[in-house]
């Protein structure tokens, strides 16, 4: 066990070795397949992101746009109520 703690030429070579055809090898089949896949990440990511930006755009003016119909309309139910209520004290003031 000693012996393979003590760097010798003939492990450093082969160290040396080893770790030139990892990084061969993970160059040509490991790197680029990942490198591939994140840019395809990236972009989907972005894409997501615009969506979802214009997706609140349209949901933040249909919220306006909606507002607006519902104080016309709370409007339109106030003015219908006071003429109906002035209906009425008029019906009731001339039964009187």
């Amino acid at each position: 066990m000693e012996v393979l703690l003590i760097p010798t030429p003939n492990i450093m070579f082969w160290t040396f070795v080893t770790f030139g055809l990892l990084v061969i090898a993970l160059g040509k089949w490991g790197w680029k397949p990942i490198i591939h896949a994140l840019d395809a990440r990236i972009t989907k990511i972005r894409s997501d992101l615009d969506h979802a930006e214009k997706n609140r755009a349209q949901s933040d003016k249909l919220i306006e746009e909606q507002k607006k119909r519902f104080w016309l309309r709370q409007e339109l139910v106030r003015k219908a109520f006071w003429q109906k209520q002035s209906k009425k004290r008029l019906l009731q003031e001339k039964n009187f």
